[in-house]
């Protein structure tokens, strides 16, 4: 049996598995059961499973996290890195000037990838940049954590609407 497709990308398959033996000579049944959850490669910053000095906001009909603080962070667990070579986010620094960076395991976690000087400059709104990452075959939790230098608050905020993880 094979899932069906689909091209939504707020979507995630839950695969599980289960057995019960049939026991034996006055034991009862064992039982097992394991489950795995593949996520699509495309998710939005807001589905993240750990938030550290962020908002989740609306406009214009995106749904984002605003990072409002130095050093603010996401986090996804247990991302399968296998065959992950780089990410491309959809961005927009409005007032900041900084840097995103990728770590395993924690904030202050083995860097994997560090985004180029990232601002508004001439473009308007969001725009997409890719991170290449260090090859790594972990299985470990992922921060997107949020380096600079530029006066940051509630109102003036860094902001991250996607993140596509790419071969």
């Amino acid at each position: 049996m094979s899932p069906e497709q689909s091209d939504n990308p707020e979507g995630y398959y839950l695969v599980q598995a289960s057995y019960t033996d049939q026991g034996a000579n006055g034991i009862d049944p064992l039982r097992g059961n394991v489950q795995l959850t593949l996520r699509h490669p495309d998710v939005k910053a807001v589905a993240a499973d750990q938030f550290e000095n962020t908002a989740k906001a609306n406009a214009n009909g995106l749904n984002f996290v605003r990072f409002t603080q130095r050093n603010s962070w996401i986090a996804f667990d247990q991302i399968d890195l296998r065959g992950i070579r780089q990410v491309e986010i959809l961005v927009n620094p409005a007032g900041i000037e900084g840097r995103l960076e990728i770590r395993l395991g924690s904030p202050t976690g083995p860097r994997i990838g560090i985004s180029e000087v990232l601002l508004q400059g001439d473009r308007r709104g969001y725009f997409t940049e890719v991170i290449p990452l260090k090859k790594s075959d972990e299985t470990a939790d992922l921060y997107f954590v949020l380096k600079t230098d530029s006066g940051i608050s509630i109102w003036n905020t860094f902001n991250l609407d996607r993140i596509q993880f790419l071969k």
